[in-house]
């Protein structure tokens, strides 16, 4: 009903394009009669979101060459591919050239298991920094019993805005994204990538790319 709702009153804009990016099967089904493009930000990893993929006649895309070759493997599809935006390093709240770099390694991102966020941790702790980790407890247990025995008292800050998030990558040594599922795209990654901040991770998912 709600998807229903959103494409009700695009039918009478007569848009020349409606870009849609929610990933979910009503979204692509309610839409068939639309000029509508839709992306697909993850891997084809529910079997209705496949069927109503491969069953709808408008254009499909995905955000990496990394998840266009697994909905060619799985699903028999070829998608073109469009990245997602990030900014583009002017931001006003980049530190000054004069602020200090701490010695500490940034691990940034949802807690939760697919982003291997112990597994960051104890990278940066082999490697002599210190550490500090920014984002929601998506999954409580696993923070509880995988993560915050790993952390001392203040080296989880919690969300931050992205603005803060920003300053905060350029302040910190380095950047540690040890994703354990491959990642279609990675935001907080790209991020960093654009700015020319530095960062370690692996070539899963789009990574590499």
């Amino acid at each position: 009903r709600r998807y229903e709702r959103l494409c009700a009153p695009l039918r009478g804009d007569c848009a020349d394009v409606v870009s849609q990016r929610a990933f979910a099967a009503a979204a692509i089904e309610r839409a068939p009669d639309l000029p509508v493009l839709h992306t697909l930000h993850l891997p084809p990893l529910s079997e209705d979101v496949v069927a109503a993929a491969r069953a709808t006649r408008a254009p499909l895309a995905t955000v990496s060459e990394a998840a266009a070759r697994l909905w060619a493997g799985r699903a028999g599809l070829d998608l073109m591919v469009l990245r997602n935006g990030v900014p583009d390093g002017s931001g006003a709240d980049d530190p000054g050239v004069d602020d200090p770099v701490a010695p500490i390694a940034l691990i940034a991102g949802r807690i939760a298991p697919e982003k291997g966020t112990d597994t960051a941790i104890r990278v940066a702790r082999r490697a002599g920094r210190g550490v500090c980790a920014v984002g929601d407890a998506y999954d409580v247990t696993y923070h509880a019993t995988a993560v915050e025995p790993l952390l001392a008292p203040r080296e989880w800050l919690g969300p931050l805005p992205r603005g803060g998030l920003r300053a905060l990558i350029a302040r910190s040594a380095v950047l540690v994204l040890a994703v354990r599922r491959g990642e279609a795209f990675g935001l907080v990654g790209a991020g960093a990538r654009v700015r020319g901040w530095q960062g370690v991770g692996d070539r899963r998912g789009g990574a590499g790319e």
